[in-house]
């Protein structure tokens, strides 16, 4: 990206002061950054996901205004739930850090996610703590007792600024643990003695590890500093992470504020409800990454203000995909725009004008506290003239202004780039093996063209629509005809992947419901639903077989009646309340879960029926078989009464 030739005034609502600022960095020209990073015990989620896909952002743009930009995103690599990881699998704590740090770049590689500059882990800055908990020791801010070693919050004058309470608001409505040798019930943990079962490290207090707080104070002064522009995480995270890190930073610098900006994106939730792993209704990144492109995830992320609630769902993910392939279309017009014979046109000039005003639009909504939700509307406002303009000379045998259109695709790339999305596609590449497709879409495109030229216009058309059906679109112009699709190649990757992954796994046994219970509760829901949906299903069919009816047409059509999203929804709906605890949470997370809901139901009555499917693959993956013929059979009884 090309940087500005001079710095664009930027605002961004700070945390501390409730108002949005003009943006005056520590140092002209340098803007320093650290965000929170992931605890590594478990694959990362769609929560995780959405801070970074945002700071990516903001460094994006605070780099195309021309700033330098250092990053800093840590690792809390030494932490309760990694221990408990480790002890609940029997391996070393590192090993589970490790390898769950190697699943967070995975899939925010994937996800455009640029890498930090710096990723510091806890385990290996352990001096740095020690160093800092001496200096709070020395000041007056901690106290050591038995091996522990505490803040003392009231010390510290500046505590609850941050998330605007006061100790006695915090005290009452804070789930602490009650110590009684603490010297307030706030004070928080620097340094924890070391238990049966952790790891440790030697220090001045005795061996144990740091407190949670603690590591991004000494990570972020290291690094960035004393004092520093930009410090970003979670809305979680205020309260109390970040109002402790500030008395930690400041209480051992003395430096007030450490942190000029604190920026904080909102929460996301699951069809309007809060995502939580409470009530088992959070996504990984890896899964939702099967069914949807990087793309559209990393698009839906970014397509609300950062600061905003996010709604998560199948039909805004859709719409995700439909909106990129509107972006994916003027890419591809303005690539074939750059191939057409060069000459004089006015067209070409208004766009260009037109442009330049959605360029002016767009820095101004990056600009106003890095508002994506703005900034891509004026992408797609560019997008739409740029389609315009491709339909205006395909119509005709027109000439094109090169000139006109080489700036037009810079301004244009520009914004995606700041957005990060769709950067094969500048490539000419917008899915997996697209040179393999070409030759055979060029043979399909010149039968097609015999046909029309032999005035076979049906047998033509039906080419065209047997196309459209699986994706793959045909432009006629006076050019010829070309195609495009989306949905096609994003198909051929994924079957590609599985093909892959049941080559590797050709040779091995068939694990045949020999999954436990405990297994089986943490499954994916919908891989239950898929096999659950096969055992109804062939249970239904043994039943209409007793039938003796030999018309092949009127057996499916009955059993189609009984496995329909709608009839499995009434089943669900008659028979939800007897399920055993574990069922109903195996059909609670699968009713959450990811699916794409097709035309033929509600969005309401599929998710019921993966529910219900769900807990059929449960019972069956478990030989829980008493119970699910019983539910079975209750399920058939009621549908059969409602035909």
């Amino acid at each position: 990206m090309e940087a500005s030739v001079t710095m664009r005034e930027i605002t961004v609502y700070n945390t501390m002061t409730r108002q949005k600022e003009v943006f005056n960095p520590v140092t002209p020209g340098e803007a320093k950054m650290y965000v929170c990073g992931v605890t590594p015990y478990n694959h990362p989620h769609i929560g995780n996901a959405r801070p970074f896909v945002t700071w990516d952002v903001i460094r994006r743009y605070m780099k195309h205004v021309g700033y330098k930009v250092t990053y800093v995103q840590n690792f809390t690599d030494v932490d309760d739930k990694i221990i408990n990881t480790s002890n609940g699998e029997g391996v070393s704590w590192d090993t589970i850090a490790n390898r769950y740090i190697d699943s967070y770049f995975e899939v925010m590689d994937a996800l455009g996610v640029q890498r930090a500059d710096i990723y510091p882990r806890v385990s290996t800055h352990i001096e740095d703590i020690i160093g800092m908990i001496n200096t709070l020791i020395e000041k007056g801010y901690a106290y050591e007792l038995d091996g522990d070693v505490y803040y003392s919050v009231d010390k510290f004058e500046h505590y609850g600024e941050l998330s605007g309470r006061t100790l006695d608001d915090m005290e009452a409505g804070a789930r602490i643990e009650v110590d009684g040798r603490k010297k307030n019930p706030m004070d928080f943990a620097l340094w924890k003695a070391a238990k049966p079962g952790e790891p440790y490290w030697e220090s001045p207090w005795g061996n144990g590890r740091p407190g949670w707080h603690i590591e991004c104070s000494a990570m972020s002064q290291k690094y960035l500093g004393t004092e520093f522009d930009f410090h970003g995480g979670g809305s979680d995270l205020i309260f109390p992470h970040h109002e402790n890190e500030i008395a930690q930073s400041e209480g051992c610098s003395g430096q007030h504020p450490a942190v000029r900006y604190w920026l904080h994106n909102g929460f996301i939730t699951i069809n309007s409800e809060k995502m939580s792993k409470s009530l088992n209704n959070f996504f990984l990144v890896k899964d939702i990454l099967e069914q949807y492109s990087p793309d559209a995830l990393r698009y839906f992320l970014l397509s609300t203000h950062y600061r905003s609630p996010l709604d998560f769902s199948d039909e805004r993910l859709e719409e995700a995909n439909k909106s990129l392939e509107r972006l994916s279309t003027a890419i591809e017009n303005l690539l074939y725009l750059e191939k057409c014979e060069p000459g004089s046109c006015d067209e070409a000039q208004r766009l260009l004008e037109k442009a330049k005003e959605y360029e002016e639009e767009f820095e101004a909504a990056m600009s106003d506290d890095f508002n994506t939700a703005l900034a891509t509307s004026s992408m797609f406002g560019l997008a739409k003239e740029i389609n315009i303009y491709y339909q205006a000379v395909t119509s005709r045998e027109g000439v094109v202004c090169q000139e006109a259109i080489a700036e037009v695709k810079r301004i244009f790339k520009f914004m995606t780039d700041v957005i990060g999305v769709l950067e094969k596609a500048w490539e000419g590449n917008t899915g997996a093996n697209v040179a393999e497709y070409e030759e055979l879409m060029q043979v399909i495109l010149s039968v097609r063209q015999a046909c029309r030229e032999q005035k076979q216009w049906a047998l033509a058309d039906c080419i065209r629509d047997r196309l459209a059906e699986i994706g793959i679109t045909i432009e006629d112009s006076p050019q010829g005809a070309r195609w495009k699709n989306v949905k096609f190649k994003q198909f051929q990757f994924l079957k590609n992947e599985a093909i892959k992954k049941l080559t590797a796994l050709e040779q091995e046994p068939l694990r045949l419901r020999n999954r436990t219970i405990e297994e089986c509760l943490s499954a994916d829901a919908v891989m239950l639903a898929y096999i659950g949906d096969a055992v109804y299903s062939m249970y239904v069919r043994e039943r209409v077989v007793q039938m003796n009816i030999t018309k092949v047409q009127v057996l499916h059509t009955i059993v189609t009646e009984f496995i329909c999203a709608k009839s499995q929804a009434k089943v669900l709906l008659e028979i939800e309340d007897t399920f055993t605890e574990q069922e109903q949470a195996i059909a609670r997370r699968a009713r959450n879960s990811n699916v794409n809901v097709p035309k033929s139901s509600s969005v309401q009555e599929y998710r019921s029926s993966t529910a219900f499917e769900a807990v059929l693959g449960f019972l069956y993956e478990t030989r829980q078989d008493e119970r699910l013929q019983h539910i079975m059979g209750q399920a058939f009884s009621i549908t059969l009464r409602g035909m």
